[in-house]
């Protein structure tokens, strides 16, 4: 049954795409990951001009920016950064429900 799934799929001419589908898909990949980056930097930049008030409003601190790793990308490092907010977001949120 299967190897006449794949006979019949052989015979359609989208079974496997061509070199320049492939080339042209990393092209956009590559480009979107470029895109990405820079964004992230961007983020990193407006973050460390902000004061300790407004970093507060979304979760973070001055020590949490101060504390990555300078050889991190930009982008893990802002994606550890959403991952601190969130954690500062969900704890009071858990504990307003343990103490009912």
């Amino acid at each position: 049954m299967r190897d006449a799934a794949l006979m019949i799929a052989a015979l359609d001419d989208d079974f496997a795409p061509s070199l320049a589908a492939r080339v042209g898909r990393a092209i956009v990949t590559f480009a979107a990951a470029v895109r990405r980056h820079l964004r992230a930097r961007r983020a990193l930049r407006h973050l460390r001009r902000l004061d300790p008030h407004l970093l507060g409003d979304i979760g973070l601190a001055p020590a949490d920016l101060e504390a990555l790793d300078p050889t991190l990308s930009a982008s893990e490092a802002t994606r550890r950064l959403a991952a601190a907010a969130a954690h500062r977001r969900i704890r009071p949120a858990e504990e307003r429900w343990i103490r009912g």
